[in-house]
């Protein structure tokens, strides 16, 4: 849409692309015509079928790869574990900005934003739709923030969704990198694929000259 053509996989064989009007099984094991069935005429009528049909397990397994540079600004903050046959583990915000290694958030001085308090009371607080994040205590993922400062580590601000729990969207500011990377969590992008073919020719290039991550 709007020139750009973007287009989406699921697990059960289907194709959600803007340069259709509707889904189309895209290969011989398409399965659940039912269920995966879609049809738009707009930009918001194609957004919501791909929320209908399209998944954390879809955008790991088919629709993204993982950024050896990220975390950068449009980055997809993905988690996606299974235990067996079944997802243990699934998660996926959006980084909106980054920050080098020792340099300070903007806004760590704004004490209208709240500190955050923590996975449990953070889900609890249903209309608080910001928070501080930095360094939390020990390192640890559910924690409370510990320090609005810089450190050693790469920084980043991301969008997140608690899901039916808590609909309202949260903006987190300033999470620290490696620690969510020792969560489990990954910095992707989307795959070539998604864009029609098109090849993400910066990022392919610096691969190719031996570039590191930040």
């Amino acid at each position: 849409m709007n020139g750009l053509g973007v287009s989406l996989r699921n697990q059960d064989g289907w194709v959600y692309s803007s340069r259709s009007d509707m889904a189309a099984p895209y290969s011989m094991n398409a399965v659940d015509s039912r269920n995966n069935s879609a049809t738009w005429s707009n930009r918001d009528e194609f957004y919501a079928a791909v929320k209908r049909h399209i998944n954390v397990r879809d955008l790991w397994q088919l629709n993204t790869t993982k950024n050896p540079f990220g975390p950068s600004p449009g980055d997809l903050l993905i988690i996606y574990k299974k235990t067996g046959i079944f997802a243990s583990r699934h998660h996926a915000g959006i980084v909106c900005a980054t920050f080098a290694a020792g340099k300070p958030h903007p806004r760590a001085k704004d004490t209208s934003i709240p500190d955050y308090p923590g996975g449990d009371k953070a889900m609890d607080q249903k209309n608080v739709t910001e928070y501080f994040r930095g360094t939390t205590a020990d390192h640890e993922e559910g924690s409370e923030l510990s320090s609005r400062l810089p450190d050693e580590n790469v920084h980043f601000d991301y969008l997140n969704s608690r899901g039916d729990a808590k609909r309202n969207a949260e903006l987190i500011l300033f999470a620290n990198a490696k620690d969510f990377q020792g969560y489990g969590f990954e910095f992707r992008i989307y795959s070539d694929t998604v864009f029609d073919g098109r090849v993400h020719d910066d990022l392919r290039d610096r691969v190719q000259k031996g570039g590191t991550a930040v």
